[in-house]
């Protein structure tokens, strides 16, 4: 039975592995896939710390899967986070279609002082 969680564990964490894969693929612009990348990896990534977790079944090892699987969950979001901001302030645009609610009250002023300042 553990070999069957542990086969399913792994299938699923390929499966969404190749979704990133496509996603970095098919999307047209930097920051979708970067969203794209970010969620399915991170999800592909627990999912096989789990079934590492599973198949040796024992304390140690499954502390470590869940240490990887913490781990995971708090780099991977702060990595996209500092990915993007800096290609916003390196002058990476958004395709035309994109509608994206900018928070900063004039974000070309905000660019434009970020490049002087360089």
């Amino acid at each position: 039975m553990t070999e069957l969680i542990t086969a399913a564990l792994v299938f699923t964490s390929a499966l969404f592995l190749l979704l990133a894969s496509l996603g970095l693929l098919r999307m047209p612009d930097l920051y979708t896939r970067l969203g794209a990348a970010t969620k399915a990896v991170t999800l592909g990534g627990g999912l096989m710390f789990a079934a590492v977790a599973v198949h040796f079944a024992d304390i140690a090892s499954g502390a470590r899967a869940v240490a990887g699987i913490v781990f995971l969950l708090v780099t991977a979001p702060v990595t996209a986070h500092v990915i993007a901001r800096s290609a916003f302030h390196l002058g990476i645009d958004f395709v035309p279609w994109t509608t994206m609610a900018i928070d900063e009250p004039d974000a070309e002023a905000a660019r434009d002082q970020d490049r002087v300042e360089r």
